[in-house]
């Protein structure tokens, strides 16, 4: 239904647990429709799927460590082992600085050493202090002085990327700092606000320090121990302020850092949109932008969980929490997850931890038994295996329904939709809509994580848990794209697509978010956000920065408030002068439990162009009781253009979607993935160092078959390495694109174990051929793939979409259909 102005209006929905239904909600996904958030389109499993911790671990443990990294591609990176402040040399071994960190470079990369970390060690992971290393320091000027002219100093010693060692590309400066304020009180009477201060100040001069030695090396805090900044009436979230604005007062901060924990969903929503709100407002220059954010821990936690540093029993509960916890704060954050640098989920592998060697298991560990016993997985690393593969570029998703939220995200072999019920009581069937088709798709897989419930036992309870039940997991290959997929409360469901040919970019939807230039109180006086709700005292936030927009650009105004339970969640909402009829004030989830408000965000769906009657656009917001605050109202704006627009057709006006058969002149190849298929960079885009270039070899721009490069090679003198590591007994397919006479070369140094030295296949009428080597690896081990021009061909080489995969998971498109060796 659309009412004069144009505005969505969604009907109400009655709780299941009152009509004792199933809630109905439609989900739509594109896989031919990129959706660029602020130009960027990139779902990156390092920055998004990483566990905590580092990947050197207990020999009994060594397998379980490969499968998690090599073959669901998960990341370890978070460690407290690497900061420079908690190390020995400060500060009584400055001196030996040079010394001690060659010694530790040595201890990291030498021949017999941890060959797991050496091989998977990247530089994109976060070191971090804890807080005590700020005892060594914060009483003292001269102290803190000495730090600062020490740390920048520790990266140049400590690391060595030529090595394989390299330098990390985030610094934390303090763990948890902020919440254990008093330990810092230079003297009795010292006030929070006081020493918040002066911790931001330190990091602020650290930030400053390390970037002038060290640009590369990112460096934030405060790594706050929770993401809720509306508790104590928002005096977290002016804790937030004092450390951000004296940071860069005194010197730099590259990123806001936080722990999330129990707040995904609605609360989450609401922080994000506060956090951006704010930091944009500080912001200077003429590209003004929202402080990067990095989420270094996320699950769940209670302290009943791991009390006096015993862990509780485990429970099928207590598992199903974490996992559904840390699925939350991923669903909720990839919304903006242009501004993200990383996320690190809490959850840890290593035997060796004291934390994992008691009685119980570490709740929040993946695996069980001590450093020299047996270990197995425990369920947590469902986490893992439901988020295995997924990468690529964000597609067009939406959901009908607040309490449901969607991602879906394709590559050229596969697709996945993302789905998480955020209710805790409510089940709901998801249809799944797909307006312009898929294509032929010859495999789909749905995984999915759920609670099998039952009533609360006394030892849940003394958990502090809500839940209680048997933690389910799925993995099922499915004859064809369910039309419906049930999602039980908190369940979580990842469907897989395989393609029949390479998925393309055909259309686009440019996303981009739109924060308020000054916010006024009924008198006209411009105040502060948050901002707090009178009775019939009404609040405008003003918007000058509005895109021209397409005309059929939508716009979702979001609103986010703390309020009571008792109070009405449904305040008069006036656009431009105009009142919206009848809305769904619905959040992402039910009111967090450890809380009496709640926190979050509710979403009004509009043309754009009704917000662009007036200039700055007025959004205001009238209540009809006191109490709570208004924390941000934050614009999303999504522009179409052509028949992409029908993708938001839910208002009148709009077509239905009609498929258009791809036209490969103005489509776009997806990436190739990075997880699935053993080398790295395969289309030679420049973002990953793996490939090493040799004599004439160099990235060409003007010869592509995917992407937006190639590779280019002159005879006789060019080549390009990388170097992959193969699984033993297994039966490999090595397959690149060339334009010109190219040899694939497979072997270590000196020794040749297979090769194809010309043999190439047509690409339908391409110019381009595929050249193809099939092979069988007997030992594991690490290789050397090699791509050098033939030396009698005098003309370029150009070489594109170079892949490695197993023989059972090549896609149908990726060479000749049978794939064999000789062994």
């Amino acid at each position: 239904m659309g009412g004069q102005w144009g505005f969505l209006v969604l009907p109400l929905m009655l709780s299941a647990s009152i009509v004792g239904e199933i809630g109905a909600v439609e989900v739509k996904v594109d896989f031919y429709t990129s959706l660029y958030t602020n130009g960027q389109k990139s779902f990156d499993r390092v920055r998004f799927v990483n566990a905590h911790g580092n990947s050197a671990t207990s020999s009994n443990a060594k397998r379980l460590m490969e499968y998690v990294m090599d073959e669901l591609g998960v990341s370890f990176g978070r460690s407290a082992n690497e900061a420079p402040l908690g190390a020995t040399n400060f500060p009584h071994r400055i001196d030996r600085m040079k010394t001690d960190g060659a010694h530790k470079v040595k201890i990291v990369t030498c021949p017999k050493c941890d060959n797991l970390r050496k091989r998977f060690i990247t530089k994109d992971r976060i070191v971090v202090d804890k807080a005590s290393a700020l005892k060594k320091l914060y009483k003292s000027e001269s102290m803190i002085q000495r730090a600062v002219s020490t740390v920048p100093d520790y990266f140049t010693f400590f690391f060595n990327e030529r090595a394989g060692y390299p330098e990390p590309k985030y610094y934390e400066c303090f763990n948890e700092v902020l919440i254990k304020w008093r330990q810092f009180k230079r003297y009795p009477n010292e006030t929070e606000r006081s020493v918040v201060r002066r911790i931001g100040e330190i990091c602020g001069r650290l930030c400053k320090a390390v970037s002038r030695k060290h640009p590369s090396v990112l460096v934030g805090g405060p790594s706050a121990s929770s993401a809720r900044p509306f508790l104590n009436d928002f005096e977290r979230f002016r804790n937030t302020k004092e450390f951000v604005e004296q940071a860069q007062r005194s010197g730099c901060l590259d990123f806001f850092s936080e722990h999330v924990y129990n707040t995904g969903g609605a609360a989450q929503d609401a922080n994000l949109d506060l956090l951006e709100s704010y930091t944009y407002k500080r912001s200077t220059g003429p590209r003004k932008a929202p402080l990067k954010y990095l989420i270094s821990e996320s699950s769940s936690y209670e302290v009943q969980w791991f009390p006096k540093d015993k862990a509780a029993p485990p429970r099928g509960g207590r598992d199903f929490r974490i996992v559904t916890e840390a699925f939350k704060v991923l669903m909720s954050t990839l919304r903006v997850h242009d501004n993200v640098l990383k996320l690190v989920t809490f959850l840890t592998l290593d035997p060796n931890d004291r934390r994992n060697q008691g009685k119980h298991r570490y709740p929040w560990s993946l695996s069980e038994g001590g450093p020299h016993g047996k270990v197995k997985a425990t369920p947590l690393l469902y986490f893992f295996e439901l988020l295995r593969g997924v990468e690529g570029d964000f597609v067009y998703s939406s959901s009908d329904e607040p309490d449901v939220k969607v991602h879906a995200v394709a590559n050229s072999d596969k697709g996945y939709i993302l789905l998480q019920n955020m209710d805790t009581s409510r089940s709901y069937d998801v249809n799944i809509k797909l307006p312009f088709g898929v294509g032929k798709v010859e495999k789909v897989v749905e995984r999915r994580i759920w609670l099998a419930e039952r009533a609360l036992a006394q030892a849940d309870i003394a958990q502090n848990l809500r839940r209680a039940g048997q933690f389910m997991w799925r993995n099922t290959t499915l004859p064809t794209i369910p039309q419906s997929v049930p999602l039980k409360p908190e369940a979580m469901t990842i469907l897989e697509l395989t393609f029949s040919r390479p998925m393309a970019e055909l259309r686009t939807v440019s996303r981009t978010r739109h924060y308020a230039s000054d916010v006024k109180n009924r008198r006209g006086d411009s105040v502060e956000a948050p901002v707090k709700i009178g009775r019939w005292s009404r609040t405008t936030f003003l918007f000058d920065d509005l895109p021209g927009g397409m005309p059929d650009a939508v716009a979702r105004v979001r609103v986010s408030h703390s309020r009571s339970i008792k109070m009405s969640p449904k305040p008069a909402v006036i656009i431009n002068g105009i009142p919206v009829p009848d809305y769904d004030p619905g959040m992402s989830g039910p009111k967090p439990s450890f809380s009496r408000v709640t926190f979050g965000t509710f979403v009004i769906e509009i043309p754009l162009r009704t917000l662009k009657r007036r200039s700055p656009a007025e959004v205001t917001l009238d209540y009809s009781d006191a109490g709570g605050k208004i924390s941000s109202v934050v614009i999303e704006v999504d522009e179409c253009k052509g028949n992409v627009c029908c993708l938001m057709a839910n208002s009148p006006g709009y077509e239905p979607c009609k498929f258009t058969a791809i036209d490969s002149d103005q489509s776009k190849t997806r990436p190739i993935p990075n997880s699935g298929q053993r080398l790295k960079d395969p289309s030679f885009e420049g973002e990953a160092a793996e490939w090493k270039f040799e004599g004439t070899a160099r990235v060409a721009t003007w010869q592509r078959f995917n992407g937006d490069q190639s590779l280019e090679i002159r005879a006789p003198l060019g080549r390009a390495k990388q170097w992959v590591f193969l699984k033993e007994k297994t039966l490999y397919r090595l397959r690149c694109v060339v334009k010109g006479e190219l040899d694939m070369l497979v072997g270590t140094v000196g020794t040749v174990y297979a090769e194809n030295l010309k043999d190439t296949d047509p690409i339908g009428g391409s110019p381009w051929r595929s050249q193809e080597l099939d092979f069988w690896n007997e030992v594991r081990g690490s290789y050397q793939v090699t791509l050098v021009a033939k030396p009698r061909n005098a003309a370029r080489v150009f070489v594109d979409s170079c892949t490695i995969y197993k023989s059972t998971e090549v896609p149908p498109f990726v060479g000749s259909e049978n794939v064999q060796a000789s062994r």
